[in-house]
């Protein structure tokens, strides 16, 4: 009863009990998890993981308009050490969970390098939520040298913001997320 509480979906009632309080309305994202796993079962998981990814790509607009301001030398170093390490994984043929992990990795030092601890603890629970399907990340790492170019683009931008504009990548990230889509449904 604590962690439902906790969670904001029971409060306590002096003298009458619990009152249990509408998930959609109290809940918080560490709810993201149970959330995911009661829409799949309900054969929603195409509607879910879509949503997902659209927050993803939300999370991109704000990391790529914290780092346009500026990146320290250290954060950007981390950052093409990660791509450098999940490209090497693509070359070596890595199976899409090792993929999934290194991607990860990518993404916790961009969220790192802006500096803000609410991304980090937004895109955490949606991290976790979409490593929770194994036919995601099939479906995101079936191409993984797209993967890679989508992240080597990002990495050029991160050396020169000016270069070319930040819809360029939103572009890419969204084209990405629809053919993910589009395999998950499998053969039409």
């Amino acid at each position: 009863m604590s962690r439902l509480q906790a969670s904001g979906l029971v409060s306590v009632r002096q003298g009458s009990g619990y009152r249990v309080h509408d998930y959609r309305i109290h809940g918080g994202m560490d709810l993201l998890g149970p959330v995911m796993e009661m829409t799949c079962s309900n054969g929603q998981q195409e509607e879910t993981v879509r949503d997902l990814l659209t927050i993803r790509r939300a999370m991109a607009v704000a990391v790529l308009d914290r780092l346009s301001k500026g990146i320290r030398s250290e954060d950007q170093r981390r950052i093409t050490q990660a791509i450098d390490t999940f490209g090497e994984a693509v070359e070596r043929g890595a199976p899409p969970s090792e993929l999934s992990e290194f991607d990860a990795r990518i993404l916790g030092a961009l969220v790192a390098a802006t500096g803000s601890p609410v991304l980090g603890l937004c895109l955490n629970p949606v991290l976790n939520a979409l490593g929770q399907l194994p036919a995601l990340s099939q479906a995101m790492y079936a191409r993984p040298g797209e993967n890679l170019v989508g992240w080597r683009l990002f990495e050029a931008w991160l050396g020169r913001p000016d270069s070319f504009p930040q819809d360029q990548i939103l572009g890419q990230l969204e084209k990405s997320d629809l053919h993910t889509l589009r395999r998950m449904r499998g053969p039409q």
